[in-house]
């Protein structure tokens, strides 16, 4: 999905979160960005909430699984290689309405 995303086709990176199934925890998260990155913010902000309360379900960290831990948690968790990449994906998220700061 992340591949799809940041190389510039956000509707595969949809398609392949779809077809996960939320086999990959952040399967999920990468969903959301793609959809904001597109400009489907409805869809976007439906997700994230969608997404918040399916990691928030096996959430094993400390304290509670809310937006904003769900969010800095999502944005810590994948490899992302540039600055670039880590503010765009900062920014999809925050079109979607997660607390990004």
């Amino acid at each position: 999905m992340s591949v799809y995303l940041f190389g510039g086709r956000p509707e595969r990176a949809i398609e392949a979160a779809d077809r996960s199934q939320n086999s990959i925890p952040l399967s999920g998260g990468y969903r959301v960005a793609a959809l904001a990155a597109v400009g489907r913010l409805d869809e976007a902000r439906e997700s994230w909430r969608d997404y918040v309360g399916y990691v928030a379900g096996r959430w094993h960290g400390t304290g509670p699984a809310d937006e904003s831990t769900v969010a800095r948690w999502f944005l810590s968790a994948p490899p992302i290689g540039t600055a670039r990449q880590r503010n765009d994906l900062r920014a999809w998220l925050g079109k979607a309405g997660a607390p990004v700061g």
